[in-house]
């Protein structure tokens, strides 16, 4: 079946390139993990990562195949009424999702930490977005199929940071980004149990130190790693990564090697 499913996904992007669609994005990964134990015995994860967005005049359709079945399709209608002002209909992204968390189609989704994986993804909806001179204002309405209710969202953004937050009969939740040289500094916490953040900061030639928690209010648990990263571009749009992180509560030190374009 993930055979399958690949070589549908690699048919769909070759020939949407021969008809000659807008690609607009395109992303392609291979993320290897060694993790170590406390008596040093290893375990090695490689992940592979192919995600693809295209345009068709007002529609804009995702697909994303990674090697451990996560795999995501995703489309949208996009209606600008005026340079301000746009409605988006489709199966996409929360404002607290895009507002908080990598893109879909970026590097940042396949090495996306705990503390941002559990910021809720995309539903069934519709997004109303006014920009402003001192940033963007969203709204939106989006149908969450497994618990039959509506969810209400709303979200800012400026040059400063973002907020996003969303409210449902069964669960409500807040999450914001502040971002300001080279720091960025990530919050979430919903009303049933999850409260998260993450933290990096970018220190140049020096790679990046990076914080991340998950704290379940119910069961009164951490998931932690605290760790490092830094990434070269060994030619025009190549990328490797090597990074450290550590897991105190599992006690586990995993290595990464991640090449991507």
């Amino acid at each position: 079946m993930k055979k399958l499913t690949l070589l549908a996904f690699l048919f769909l992007f070759i020939s949407l390139s021969i008809m000659g669609q807008e690609i607009t994005k395109s992303f392609i990964g291979v993320l290897y993990t060694g993790s170590y134990d406390r008596d040093l015995k290893v375990s090695h994860n490689a992940n592979l990562r192919l995600a693809a967005e295209f345009k068709i005049s007002d529609f804009c359709f995702r697909g994303i195949y990674t090697s451990e079945n996560k795999n995501f399709l995703g489309a949208e209608w996009l209606k600008n009424f005026s340079d301000y002002t746009s409605i988006t209909l489709g199966y996409m992204a929360r404002p607290v999702t895009f507002l908080n968390r990598p893109h879909p189609i970026s590097a940042g989704a396949q090495f996306e930490p705990p503390s941002l994986g559990v910021i809720p993804g995309s539903a069934i909806g519709g997004l109303l977005t006014q920009k402003f001179s001192g940033g963007n204002l969203y709204g939106g309405v989006y149908y969450l199929p497994n618990e039959k209710l509506p969810e209400y969202n709303l979200g800012f953004s400026n040059d400063v940071g973002s907020f996003g937050g969303f409210f449902s009969e069964r669960n409500s939740g807040v999450a914001g980004t502040v971002k300001f040289s080279g720091l960025t500094l990530t919050g979430y916490y919903e009303s049933i149990k999850t409260t998260s953040c993450f933290m990096e900061v970018v220190l140049g030639d020096l790679g990046a130190p990076y914080l991340s928690i998950v704290y379940d209010r119910k069961e009164k648990t951490y998931d932690s790693e605290v760790g490092w990263t830094r990434e070269w571009e060994v030619d025009k749009n190549i990328y490797v990564l090597i990074g450290l992180g550590y897991l105190p509560e599992a006690k586990i030190l995993n290595v990464y090697f991640w090449v991507h374009l």
